[in-house]
């Protein structure tokens, strides 16, 4: 099955590659030379089918040793790893054009040995005439690929680079998860017990986007619910959240755990403690996600020395993947504010 769509494929290829050759000869051999086109046209029926089919079996020939050169190239030359530059295209491009010449000397050759009735043809022949139109389509199916295979290569890296953050994610999320616990498993158990009761259910949603690029607003926001509900076990309830009322369109997304990793940064950098309560709002405005929350440090407070420092790294690393923009912060000694873009796509 795999073999005939390929050569079916093959066969569509070598029939429009052979009409466009017949059809640009013939446009450029009317402009140059209308005269001479008009007299073939106006000629006997012998005469025309003979220059028809010699004309047919020129574009049949460069049409099959173009498109297999250009597939024997691409194969050897730009499908190996790290093998697809400038270089190559350029050298890629002198292969064909000698190629192309090398077959108009034959077909030349070949023509006036089967029937030495036919014309001689000059260094600008009818073979060479064809060997012009079929490098320039040539050179053209050439960039098209070259485009196409830079493109894939492209997307390849791209893909793996959101990968490589996503997954960077889940040891990011366990390794502060696990010190949370450890810390209540010291302090009280029955906390400790709680706290890993609602960690593996929360976890378990994480896992379930995490093959996701995007995650609809209303999902994160139920995330950002849970995710506060689970800190507030470790916390006493010392962390408020507020999700202010807003209008959501279906093809509006961010990125999962966006939400999750800026209410961390917020609880990891502020004194949360049950005289001090950690307000969090978010709202949005225009094409931006807000979560804003208010600072309560102190000059004793100390910044949590087990964190791995990649979270909102992740988030801006992500962020300029996927839509080529990054959240906006704003602090002062007040308050701390992410603006996180709010991406538009087409319903996932």
């Amino acid at each position: 099955m795999v073999l005939k769509k390929r050569y079916k494929s093959l066969l569509v290829e070598l029939t429009l590659f052979t009409l466009f050759i017949f059809f640009f000869y013939d446009i450029i051999w009317m402009i140059i030379d209308f005269d001479n086109f008009y007299n073939l046209l106006t000629t006997s029926m012998d005469t025309f089918l003979l220059n028809f089919l010699i004309d047919l079996f020129y574009c049949v020939v460069f049409a099959s040793i173009n498109i297999t050169s250009k597939n024997i190239i691409f194969n050897n030359k730009f499908r190996r790893r790290n093998s697809v530059s400038y270089r190559n295209l350029v050298y890629s491009g002198f292969l064909l054009l000698s190629i192309n010449v090398v077959l108009a000397v034959l077909c030349e050759f070949v023509l006036n040995v089967m029937d030495s009735e036919l014309p001689d043809e000059d260094f600008l022949g009818n073979a060479y005439f064809f060997c012009f139109v079929s490098c320039i389509l040539s050179f053209v199916m050439l960039l098209i690929e070259y485009s196409r295979i830079i493109d894939e290569k492209e997307k390849a890296r791209v893909e793996l680079q959101k990968k490589l953050l996503s997954m960077q994610l889940n040891p990011h999320f366990i390794f502060n998860s696990f010190n949370v616990l450890n810390g209540l498993i010291s302090t009280n158990q029955e906390l400790a017990l709680k706290f890993s009761t609602k960690l593996a259910r929360f976890y378990r949603v994480v896992l379930s986007n995490m093959d996701n690029d995007l995650i609809s607003i209303s999902n994160a926001l139920d995330m950002a619910r849970d995710y506060v509900g689970l800190l507030n076990v470790r916390f006493g309830n010392s962390i408020c959240l507020e999700i202010e009322s807003m209008s959501v369109l279906d093809d509006e997304y961010i990125l999962p755990c966006a939400l999750q990793l800026t209410i961390e940064n917020a609880v990891k950098h502020n004194h949360v403690r049950d005289s001090s309560k950690l307000y969090l709002t978010i709202k949005r405005k225009d094409n931006m996600l807000i979560l804003k929350n208010n600072r309560i440090l102190s000059k004793d407070d100390v910044v949590e020395a087990d964190s791995c420092g990649i979270g909102l790294k992740n988030l801006f690393d992500r962020y300029n993947l996927i839509c080529e923009c990054e959240p906006i912060v704003k602090a002062d000694a007040s308050f701390y504010e992410i603006m996180l873009p709010i991406i538009k796509r087409k319903k996932l």
